[in-house]
């Protein structure tokens, strides 16, 4: 939709247009191949991530991940005593290795539900926002690659 109206705004950059959405959707295929190729070899019951909040519902449905989450999608929701509790108790039946807490908010929760579990904190996982130019999702495409690797890598240990 995007290439569309630019192409409909720029008529004259059209084909670069049509020729950058090509090279885009490319790499979303490739990136889609790499992340299928990854979770095929992590066994169904190995495939939950702890997070601080509901933000990757869609890779659940995508590649069959669990995810936890102390709260809901409202980042800034503070979980009661009995959710930690009950999030901590799952980590540990499930054998989670890891917690991740999110760029750009508060990783304390984080840290409390890794410390109860004795299990680790994972890296930051960039759910709506991108890291800076020179950090490790300074784009859609690298945001998707590191989060999905952080996890997988979790999952693996």
């Amino acid at each position: 939709a995007v290439a569309e109206a630019l192409s409909r705004l720029r008529p004259a950059s059209a084909a670069v247009f049509r020729e950058n959405l090509a090279a885009f959707e490319a790499a979303l295929d490739g990136l889609a191949d790499w992340a299928e190729a990854a979770i095929a070899e992590i066994p169904p019951e190995r495939r939950m991530v702890v997070t601080t909040h509901d933000a990757f519902a869609y890779l659940g449905r995508e590649f069959g991940i669990r995810f936890l989450s102390p709260v809901g999608l409202d980042s800034a929701a503070q979980p009661s005593a009995r959710r930690v509790a009950e999030v901590v108790r799952q980590i540990r039946l499930a054998g989670v290795r890891a917690v991740f807490p999110e760029s750009g908010a508060d990783s304390r929760l984080a840290q409390v539900l890794a410390e109860e579990a004795g299990v680790a904190v994972g890296g930051r996982l960039y759910a709506g926002n991108l890291s800076a130019a020179d950090g490790p999702a300074p784009n859609f495409l690298a945001m998707w690659r590191h989060n999905f690797r952080l996890m997988t890598e979790a999952m693996t240990r």
